[in-house]
């Protein structure tokens, strides 16, 4: 299964410009291509490229863990227009040839999820 994986993606023609993203947000689930916009995020000392959706919202990443290329993170998302949140994420991103993690899945949590996770540590 995993060959047939690697394969399937070898002959892929995804790019960075463009993410596929499986997405939740408010309870609703869709996949969608979107155009990405990039942010860095620190993990073990070292800064990353990481290609966002640019319709989700701007996040704080509390934890990020890497295994292979793939990297994940969990963070809360930044205050809107009300100045306030209750909402966090949680981002699966895989590794692109150009050295970019490219968001793979985004899920919208609550933000006592990201609360009980960051003070895990």
């Amino acid at each position: 299964m995993a060959t047939n994986l690697t394969e399937r993606e070898a002959s892929s023609k995804t790019k960075t410009e463009t993410l596929r993203v499986d997405h939740v947000s408010e309870s609703r689930h869709k996949f969608v291509s979107a155009t990405p916009h990039f942010v860095t995020v620190e993990h073990d000392g070292e800064d990353l490229r990481l290609a966002l959706p640019s319709h989700c919202p701007a996040c704080d990443f509390h934890v990020t863990s890497a295994v292979g290329d793939f990297l994940f993170l969990i963070g809360s998302q930044r205050p809107g227009c009300d100045g306030e949140t209750y909402r966090g994420a949680v981002v699966v991103a895989r590794k692109r040839k150009d050295g970019v993690y490219a968001t793979e899945f985004w899920h919208e949590t609550h933000l006592s999820f990201v609360m009980r996770v960051a003070t895990a540590f």
